[in-house]
């Protein structure tokens, strides 16, 4: 619905890249032109390219596909320059509050003081994605522009969704399966940290602080989507990194993603040994 509302021919959103795909492919739907933006070790990176444009689409937490935390000087930073270019900033927190190391940062939103803002989250998540219960929070025009063109678009999730999520909350529900989930993760990332260090001590990772994924550089890989098939014949399941990135040519192909939030902890291990047997045998092939 955002896209609808704000994207139109002219119009210049910034998205990163590597990054969320749908997104992107819906803001080039409806017209806008799609500038790429680069990541560095605390964020979007801030330059010239992105003063240029009307808005930025970002994921400050955990962003998506490299689980980077923009850092707090990035976010005041980037809240100084959307206020001096008159940028609006689309915040989507699909992941919220899943921090399991260190202190997590707090949504955008939050330290926004000029409306310059529209957050976007999910319960869908870490409750469950048949509920489609979504949010938005944004100032009050914005909000009414998109109740209308809601009505149009998908009317609206069912009471019943909304009611039982609402008591599931109130009750502390929630509050309990959010820690349930953080201590899951945080058990299994760290498995999964261990095996990469044993398995395939010459990738290069950063050790996942939140969310359910980690961003994997590969010493050589020659093509990512080929290697993808090569996994899934050995039943490991992961995303090619070239699937995050505008540019379908370059560096992307020594990306992967591998996601650990659902897998028992016990087929860690021999999952990741598969996946270095399959790089393994990716390098074999190319060499012949």
């Amino acid at each position: 619905m955002l896209a609808r509302l704000f994207a139109r021919e002219g119009r210049r959103v910034a998205v990163e890249n590597p990054g969320f795909m749908d997104p992107r492919n819906v803001f080039g739907h409806e017209g806008a032109e799609v500038v790429p933006i680069e990541l560095d070790d605390e964020g979007v990176v801030l330059g010239r390219e992105l003063a240029e444009c009307d808005y930025l689409y970002c994921t400050p937490g955990y962003q998506c596909p490299t689980g980077i935390t923009m850092s707090a000087g990035r976010r005041r930073d980037l809240l100084r320059l959307a206020r001096e270019r008159d940028l609006v900033i689309f915040e989507d927190d699909d992941d919220p509050e899943t921090q399991y190391d260190g202190q997590g940062q707090s949504a955008l939103k939050a330290e926004d003081q000029d409306g310059r803002v529209i957050y976007l989250s999910s319960l869908s998540k870490l409750l469950s994605p048949g509920l489609c219960i979504g949010f938005i929070v944004a100032p009050a025009p914005v909000i009414a522009r998109l109740r209308a063109l809601q009505r149009l678009m998908i009317r609206q999730i069912p009471g019943n969704n909304q009611i039982a999520t609402a008591l599931f909350i109130q009750q502390g529900h929630y509050d309990r399966l959010l820690q349930k989930t953080r201590d899951s993760l945080a058990q299994r990332a760290a498995l999964v940290v261990q095996a990469l260090r044993r398995e395939l001590p010459e990738a290069r990772f950063s050790v996942p602080s939140g969310g359910a994924t980690l961003w994997l550089k590969l010493p050589w890989c020659h093509d990512s989507l080929a290697f993808y098939f090569a996994a899934l014949e050995q039943g490991v399941l992961l995303d090619p990194g070239s699937a995050f990135f505008i540019d379908p040519e370059g560096e992307q192909h020594y990306f992967l993603r591998m996601g650990f939030g659902s897998i028992p902890v016990e087929r860690i291990e021999p999952g990741v040994r598969a996946l270095a047997q399959v790089v393994a045998g990716h390098l074999r092939s190319y060499r012949r």
